[in-house]
């Protein structure tokens, strides 16, 4: 089975292909594309839900089609591009009428780009459908919506933070490096790491700091969360209090190597 990921929850545009069995847990990543705004969003010390929404417009289908080129799905054998076209005569209105009609960026260039493409060698698309900034993440959704239309493929909503604990418990090999680790992912079978039940997660990300219950699998309780800013948001909001460039995590790391450890005779 090829699973079609799409991700805009906030400041990041990602595509994946993901070949996986039926039922279990193996897997191996075809396509792995991830775009960052973070020059975009660097002036204004934080993300803008407005610029983003429109980055992701911009970027969504060279992404996915990058990804179909990596993954070598680019071409259909389901049937061929004269009939593929007569067979999407009808679907044009509707996807472009209603599903994209928001979206007009991305209704121009799926019309031009994907609209014509015959339907690749996917069995679910799916994509994240909250937690995120809402302009952000209707764009993506609606991008999916509209490939499940067109390619008549079912279509899945993802919470993404079940994403991040799930990816927790990838198996990774002992690789210093993870630059190295991340792209050597591709193309490998991969396993999920058994768990012992009940277990409790972690999540520390940009936008949510919680504490997870999971009694089994993918059954989940929320038994603690951060009541005012995540553990990410008050990195950037220091680093703005500081001076400090976006995003604030890396930077506020940085001058923190460059303390001794001592405090100075002024400070006492």
């Amino acid at each position: 089975m090829i699973i079609l990921a799409i991700e805009t929850s906030c400041d990041e545009t990602a595509i994946a292909l993901i070949k996986t069995a039926p039922r279990g847990k193996s897997f191996s990543v075809l396509a792995n594309i991830v775009h960052s705004q973070i020059p975009l969003h660097a002036k204004w010390g934080g993300v803008v839900p407005n610029i983003a929404k429109r980055e992701h417009q911009k970027i969504l289908v060279p992404l996915l089609l990058q990804a179909l080129r990596e993954a070598k799905l680019s071409e259909s054998r389901i049937m061929n591009q004269e009939l593929w076209k007569k067979k999407t005569r009808n679907s044009q209105f509707i996807i472009h009428s209603s599903i994209l009609e928001k979206n007009e960026e991305l209704r121009n260039q799926f019309e031009k780009s994907i609209i014509h493409i015959p339907r690749p060698q996917i069995d679910i698309i799916a994509v994240t459908q909250g937690p995120g900034l809402e302009p952000a993440l209707w764009v993506g959704v609606n991008f999916a919506r509209a490939l499940s239309a067109l390619w008549n493929i079912p279509l899945v909503g993802i919470n993404h933070m079940e994403g991040h604990i799930l990816s927790a418990l990838i198996e990774q090999k002992k690789i210093s490096n993870v630059k190295f680790q991340m792209s050597n992912l591709k193309s490998e079978i991969r396993n999920l790491k058994s768990v012992a039940y009940p277990a409790l997660a972690l999540l520390v990300s940009g936008g949510h700091t919680e504490l997870v219950l999971m009694r089994k699998h993918l059954t989940y309780e929320i038994i603690g969360e951060t009541r005012d800013d995540a553990a990410g948001e008050a990195f950037d909001k220091v680093a703005r209090l500081l001076g400090l460039p976006y995003p604030g995590g890396p930077a506020i790391s940085a001058e923190a190597n460059l303390g001794t450890g001592h405090l100075s005779k002024s400070w006492l």
